[in-house]
């Protein structure tokens, strides 16, 4: 393991926000500290997340390790405030046996009652694509790019952002938006109060939503789709090909829309909508809400 610690950054930036007090500017300054550390990566190895208040940003490239920048900031009125309260930003970085562990917290004395400073916290780490990888993290957004081994992902009151992630995975979201860009593998994803946005599934994907909308487009005919979801609409898209899924739609105190020159059968009983369509191929669409309307459109 290289370790490599950065000096403070005590170069003051003008924050690109402002206050404005009558017709005075206040200037924040912004003061940060900046830690980098490479750990050495062999198969089987693991990578877990802890943080808090944290921006996380994983990356794929092709070496046998895994590298880690991670900045502690700190913005205030005045640099010493700034200064001060970096310090009670606590972090750890260290691999016990084949687990690589970082982690931010906030410690603070206790006679301090509140914080003057606004704290962030920002990693960027770069790791072999097969990693399997653990993420928990409260008040911030997460992004991940390019890995397929196993992966779990938990963020609270943040964005969850995934871009050619495949492998086998288990993703949890309160309060936040996902989208994914080329989403394959197999995943299940329990959200509440989440925003989904994927483009291009050609997976196995399970979903379980509450009180958010979720909209998929390019669905591939090598997909396999189940969404049960509550107060929540649904809108898909699959290729022309439509004639190769095997679809089923339900929604309970809600409405369901397909085109009018697909074939299907269409039924509506007290207040529950359904709609099937039984094509010849293998690929699967099951989708069901309540109170929330599915769309079903063909690209």
């Amino acid at each position: 393991m290289s370790v490599k610690i950065l000096s403070y950054c005590l170069t003051f930036i003008l924050f690109l926000s402002a206050f404005t007090v009558g017709s005075a500017q206040i200037q924040v300054k912004v003061i940060t500290k900046t830690i980098e550390r490479s750990f050495d990566y062999q198969a089987g190895d693991a990578l877990l997340i802890r943080g808090e208040k944290s921006s996380i940003a994983v990356n794929t490239w092709e070496k046998n390790a895994v590298k880690v920048t991670l900045k502690l900031i700190a913005k205030a009125v005045l640099s010493e405030v700034a200064r001060k309260e970096l310090e009670y930003q606590k972090y750890t970085m260290n691999k016990r046996k084949n687990i690589i562990n970082l982690a931010n917290q906030l410690e603070f004395p206790n006679n301090v009652k509140e914080l003057q400073a606004i704290l962030l916290v920002e990693y960027e780490i770069w790791v072999p694509a097969s990693i399997q990888l653990t993420i928990n993290n409260e008040y911030g957004n997460i992004d991940i790019s390019g890995i397929y081994g196993k992966h779990i992902v938990t963020n609270k009151f943040g964005n969850i952002t995934l871009n050619h992630v495949g492998g086998t995975g288990k993703i949890e979201s309160y309060f936040g938006d996902f989208t994914s860009k080329n989403f394959s593998g197999n995943h299940t994803l329990d959200f509440n109060k989440t925003k989904t946005t994927i483009d291009h599934l050609s997976g196995i994907l399970s979903i379980n939503s509450r009180l958010g909308d979720i909209t998929i487009s390019n669905v591939q005919r090598q997909a396999a789709l189940n969404i049960e979801a509550d107060k929540s609409d649904i809108n898909l898209e699959v290729l022309a090909n439509w004639d190769e899924f095997q679809i089923k739609l339900k929604s309970n105190f809600g409405k369901i829309k397909v085109p009018h020159h697909l074939t299907g059968k269409m039924d509506q009983k007290n207040n529950v909508s359904s709609w099937r369509y039984l094509g010849n191929g293998k690929s699967r669409i099951n989708a069901e809400t309540s109170f929330g309307v599915i769309s079903l459109s063909v690209k």
